[in-house]
């Protein structure tokens, strides 16, 4: 079937039927109108948290310049302790106080047990001093400070001569002639009495030559005290002599002991 065109007469009435099948779109309702009063309030509340706002800022920047502050000056909150003494007591350095008990209390003094040493021989004392004899298995022993050096004093010879010289003393320490001076050393083996030696030695003095110059040796002299038949009556000692110009006259004295 073929669809004829509609009369132009019925137009107005397909305008219309399409005007009717369209929906129609519900107005939205008025919003009422607000009152006066509850605007102000909300106004007020928006004020007040800014200001609460504003002030957390400025908490949290001070709380944050704080923490700089004591980060960079620790000691800033450090207290600081001022002792202040009583009325009338003195006041002390506690490092002082402190350390003279300890090394007062550690330096204790512990005898430490020693061997015991034999007493010297007690020697007499009188207004008048004395040389001190040591007792011992002979009669005579060296005189305290023997030997003694000095330059040549007996001759002319000066350094040109070299010996050893001396005198025996008793226990009253007087001069004591007679006695038998014996020497060995240096390829020398001599015997001489005191009280025969020169004025210059004094009484009972004895004089030993040995060379024409002064040696140096350590163990090469010894001498020996002996009476007149040779028994000894001293220890044999040896005798340090030196090169030396100053010290070619060596002294050797004997004092007796008991």
């Amino acid at each position: 079937m073929t669809n004829l065109p509609a009369a132009s007469g019925s137009a107005p009435t397909d305008d219309m039927q399409a005007a009717t099948a369209q929906p129609k779109t519900p107005k939205a309702p008025k919003a009422p109108k607000p009152q006066g009063a509850p605007g102000r309030a909300s106004s007020c509340l928006g004020a007040f948290l800014n200001l609460l706002t504003l002030l957390f800022v400025a908490a949290t920047c001070l709380s944050g310049g704080l923490v700089a502050v004591l980060f960079r000056y620790p000691d800033v909150l450090t207290p600081t302790v001022t002792s202040t003494p009583a009325p009338g007591t003195p006041s002390q350095e506690p490092s002082a106080t402190l350390a003279v008990p300890t090394y007062t209390a550690t330096w204790t003094a512990t005898p430490t047990p020693f061997a015991k040493k034999p007493s010297p021989t007690p020697t007499k004392t009188g207004p008048t001093p004395k040389p001190t004899n040591t007792r011992s298995v002979f009669a005579f022993n060296l005189q305290p400070g023997s030997p003694t050096y000095l330059s040549n004093f007996l001759n002319t010879s000066g350094c040109n001569w070299f010996g050893i010289v001396g005198r025996a003393f008793g226990l009253d320490s007087t001069p004591v002639i007679n006695l038998t001076v014996h020497l060995e050393g240096g390829g020398i083996s001599a015997d001489v009495v005191t009280g025969s030696g020169p004025s210059a030695l004094g009484p009972g003095g004895y004089q030993i030559p040995i060379a024409d110059h002064p040696i140096d040796t350590t163990d090469t002299y010894h001498i020996q005290l002996r009476n007149n038949t040779g028994t000894p009556l001293s220890d044999i000692y040896a005798i340090r002599t030196f090169g030396d110009c100053a010290k070619n006259t060596v002294m050797v004295n004997f004092t007796q002991n008991h």
